[in-house]
């Protein structure tokens, strides 16, 4: 499990410039934000959920703490 730095894309463009990159089981992940402070506090989560000795999702990515319960599921989700 590796967690990355705080990227900023230079673009006019781009509503969501800050992306935080890390890697799970070999597969690298990211996800945008429209703050580098929004992008730092995801990043600490991340780096809370290691030191937590929190499982990562293959599929997702995160931290299987963050992943709704069964019983939150709701039934589209589940019929998916």
């Amino acid at each position: 499990m590796n967690v990355f730095g705080v990227q900023h894309r230079v673009s006019q463009r781009n509503k969501r410039p800050w992306i935080v990159r890390w890697e799970v089981t070999g597969k690298q992940r990211s996800r945008a934000f429209r703050t580098k402070a929004e992008g730092e506090r995801f990043r600490s989560l991340l780096f809370a959920a290691i030191r937590q000795g929190d499982l990562f999702d293959e599929h997702s990515g995160q931290p299987m703490s963050w992943l709704p319960s069964d019983a939150d599921v709701q039934m589209h989700q589940w019929v998916r």
